[in-house]
């Protein structure tokens, strides 16, 4: 499996297909999210997925499912053969603690919930095929100043 986030499909040259980290001769990350197949120098294109924004992760990739995270605060799980959005979850009424928190989505060990570290210092937890919320705890809280030092 080779995956490949890039600004346009057509722009992205063969070398740029990654498993984890995008070279530096790729096109900058904008949101397209595409899968090929393994041929170094042919690949075809077998789905693409706009995600409206940012993708700031490297993907979690499973036998059925891809994860990531975009720079919108939205956790996406997609389906692996076909491209399709299975589920997505996005933070709301959140207040910025980093500008772009870049932490990319981690399995549990028995492969069942995800856990992603969300922009507003919240760790979530949520089932692998559902998104369901299962846990969220909140990491650290920003820095709020009620006048001058």
């Amino acid at each position: 499996m080779e995956f490949l986030i890039a600004e346009k499909q057509e722009s992205a040259p063969p070398s740029c297909r990654r498993t984890a980290q995008v070279k530096d001769e790729c096109p900058a990350i904008r949101g397209i999210v595409t899968r090929w197949t393994p041929e170094k120098k042919t690949g075809k294109l077998l789905w693409s997925f706009k995600t409206g924004s940012e993708v700031i992760s490297s993907p979690l990739i499973t036998d059925n499912s891809v994860y990531f995270y975009s720079s919108s605060n939205r956790l996406f799980a997609l389906d692996i053969k076909s491209g399709k959005e299975v589920w997505s979850y996005r933070r709301s009424d959140y207040e910025m603690v980093t500008t772009r928190s870049r932490t990319s989505p981690a399995m549990t060990h028995d492969g069942e919930n995800i856990l992603q570290l969300f922009s507003d210092g919240t760790l979530v937890c949520l089932k692998a095929f559902t998104g369901k919320i299962l846990w969220e705890v909140r990491t650290f809280k920003p820095n709020i100043s009620s006048g001058p030092f």
